[in-house]
């Protein structure tokens, strides 16, 4: 078995999910628990061969903003948010809403 077989990458990601959160602590680890269970997720979309390239699988990605008004960098600042390329859902073959053009939209009754 070699590092590229889908068992041995599953596998591994299980045990850094075990390593790192205890269910005896799970009150205080919950955010832990989330981000692990996220990071499955990733590894299940990538080795079913449907991740998504922008965000690999993870439904999030972490953004640059602070750009200077020509489009330089302006600062340093990153913020984690819904991936623009998938929207959420971590897929290739599935998205989920796309925000721009639902906040372009205007609210009808």
């Amino acid at each position: 078995m070699t590092d590229e077989d889908p068992h041995v990458i599953w596998s591994a990601a299980c045990e850094r999910a075990k390593y790192h959160v205890k269910i005896s602590h799970f009150e205080v680890q919950g955010e832990v628990a989330i981000e692990m269970a996220r990071e499955l997720l990733g590894v299940a979309h990538r080795l079913h061969g449907v991740a998504c390239p922008a965000c690999a699988g993870l439904g999030e990605r972490c953004y640059p903003s602070t750009a200077g008004w020509r489009g330089g960098i302006g600062g340093m600042a990153l913020t984690d948010d819904v991936c623009d390329l998938c929207w959420g859902t971590g897929r290739t073959d599935r998205t989920g809403l796309n925000l721009r053009a639902l906040t372009n939209q205007k609210r009808t009754k």
